[in-house]
């Protein structure tokens, strides 16, 4: 190391077969010959690198941007079954459920329920008919035919009608998709199991078609007894049901579709522990008309057109331990509700629409 006040010393070199060492006394480091080290030094780096790597191909992510507060899933990618899509709800972040019994959970979104929130089914409206709120519109929904959830917190859109302070739910059905002109098949069956509850579930959802049209054809079955709290009791919760449709379609151009179906949902003896009553049956039967055309990769129309009704039969005083009789036959209070709901949808780039119910 130089002190201060000291000379720079270069270098000392120990001369061959001599004892003495011969020291260099310049005043100052050459920087011509380190300059010329570092600059040979980072040539031979990049012609090492540029020998030993290969050019990779170009790689291109695409993604859709998301609406803050929303969120898009699939209920055929869940791990685990639910009775009913409102209890499937509640697995999401930010939604809960208002829980009578085993079947027929209201949702709550934001602290919000019933007609705060949106629920649309294919397109539509799918009401419940019971004013206590036995039978909420997602308990018309099976979730084993549904391709696409999407939940939306708070208000985030316009285009599917007035209220949804709460949020909106969409349950939407995708088109199946053939090539070519002859016919082919795609489906899935499956079944599920609970142990508490006993509760057991059959579905299937049958496709077939080309790229002329197709025939959609889909079921569901749940059969539940009363499930088990967590001291072991029995809960006033059982519950029955059987749901289906059929979707025919016609698809004359890549940017056309016509489609029309029908859906059936038949409940029977539904149990409600905290509801004070219990439903025997509840029917609701849903026929929809769509028409879908793209004119250009920005102008498109979509036209819905649904007619839905509801059936639902409701009544108390049941003795208990003992299945459901119907409510004609009730010593005690009941009540018939039916309801029916017709509306249309058209929109485009500039969206508008038009209900009737």
């Amino acid at each position: 190391m130089r002190r201060r006040g000291e000379p720079w010393c270069r270098c000392h070199r120990v001369i061959p077969d001599a004892s003495t060492a011969q020291s260099c006394s310049d005043d100052r480091p050459s920087r011509g010959r380190y300059e010329y080290f570092l600059v040979a030094a980072a040539a031979w780096g990049s012609l090492a690198q540029a020998q030993g790597t290969d050019t990779l191909s170009t790689i291109v992510v695409e993604g859709a941007q998301q609406v803050p507060g929303e969120l898009s899933l699939s209920p055929k990618s869940s791990p685990a079954p639910a009775a009913d899509a409102g209890e499937w709800l509640r697995r999401l972040n930010g939604v809960e459920g208002i829980r009578m019994g085993g079947h027929g959970l209201d949702p709550v979104i934001r602290g919000q329920q019933g007609n705060a929130l949106n629920v649309l089914i294919d397109g539509g409206y799918v009401f419940g008919g019971c004013p206590n709120r036995m039978d909420p519109p997602t308990a018309y929904a099976p979730l084993h035919s549904i391709d696409r959830v999407t939940v939306s917190k708070g208000v985030t859109t316009l285009q599917h009608g007035a209220g949804g302070s709460g949020g909106t739910v969409l349950f939407e059905r995708s088109a199946p998709e053939f090539e070519g002109d002859a016919v082919g098949q795609q489906g899935s069956v499956g079944a599920s199991y609970d142990d508490n509850g006993e509760r057991v579930g059959l579905y299937a959802n049958l496709e077939a078609g080309n790229q002329q049209g197709y025939l959609q054809v889909f079921g569901e079955h749940q059969n539940a007894s009363d499930y088990e709290d967590g001291d072991g009791q029995r809960i006033h919760s059982g519950f029955e049901t059987t749901s289906g449709g059929i979707t025919l379609g016609l698809t004359p151009s890549e940017n056309t579709e016509l489609a029309l179906g029908y859906e059936a949902v038949r409940e029977r003896d539904v149990k409600f522990a905290g509801a004070g009553m219990d439903s025997p049956e509840s029917d609701n039967d849903t026929v929809r008309l769509r028409l879908d055309h793209a004119f250009s990769d920005t102008l498109s129309m979509e036209n819905r057109l649904q007619y839905t009704t509801i059936d639902h039969v409701a009544g108390c005083d049941y003795p208990p331990g003992r299945r459901l009789r119907r409510a004609g036959s009730l010593p005690g209070r009941a009540h018939h509700c039916q309801r029916g709901s017709a509306g249309g949808l058209l929109r485009g780039q500039r969206r508008c629409g038009l209900s009737v119910q």
